[in-house]
């Protein structure tokens, strides 16, 4: 089975790609889903509330995700620490998933795959490279946040240059929906082809 590591800036589309992938039952491996569900882990959710404080902590005993997110990307050394404490578990919990899954090829999504790498597991990378003024407003309306704050964030992410030099494919998302759905079964063609090849 081929590994596809899809990756790009916020608001680039990483959830729409996948979510077309998905439609040609190609299995999909999320990085933030795995995170919640590690931060939902009571040991894990004690040492960011010891670290962050108790207010980082709802009264039903749930993460404040979006205070938690705002609060790190405001300080470099926070997300850092969190990032240390995550990742490496994220991580850990891909392969084991991989290795129960059986298709021509699947993808895993890894916002921060740059960011992290490199990632033994990944056969390919593909980075969905979008214009930034797009992202800007996809990820200020999705996320209820201002210009100001989704710039912050990308200013701590890599940059595209970073993630193009790493990719094995590219995948261009300024056009429609249609279209960015034709260039995912033009990907997903190929993809089960080089699979076959290789098997």
């Amino acid at each position: 089975m081929i590994v596809v590591g899809l990756t790009g800036r916020i608001g680039s589309g990483k959830s729409t790609v996948a979510n077309l992938f998905a439609a040609l039952h190609v299995p999909i491996v999320d990085a933030d889903v795995i995170a919640e569900q590690i931060t939902n882990q009571a040991t894990i959710k004690q040492a960011i509330k010891a670290y962050f404080g108790n207010n980082i902590i709802d009264r039903q005993g749930q993460l404040r995700r979006q205070q938690l997110r705002t609060i790190i990307f405001a300080n470099p050394h926070q997300k850092l620490w969190l990032e240390q404490l995550l990742q490496p578990l994220i991580l850990q919990a891909i392969p084991p998933i991989l290795n129960s899954l059986t298709a021509a090829y699947c993808v895993v999504v890894i916002p921060l795959l740059v960011e992290t790498g490199p990632h033994s597991f990944l056969n390919r990378i593909l980075v969905i490279n979008t214009p930034l003024s797009d992202c800007l407003q996809r990820a200020a309306i999705r996320d209820n946040s201002s210009i100001k704050a989704i710039q912050q964030i990308i200013r701590t992410q890599a940059t595209t240059k970073q993630r193009l030099a790493q990719a094995t494919e590219v995948i261009d998302n300024n056009g429609s929906k249609a279209e960015l759905a034709t260039k995912i079964q033009h990907l997903h063609n190929y993809y089960v082809k080089i699979s076959q090849q290789a098997g």
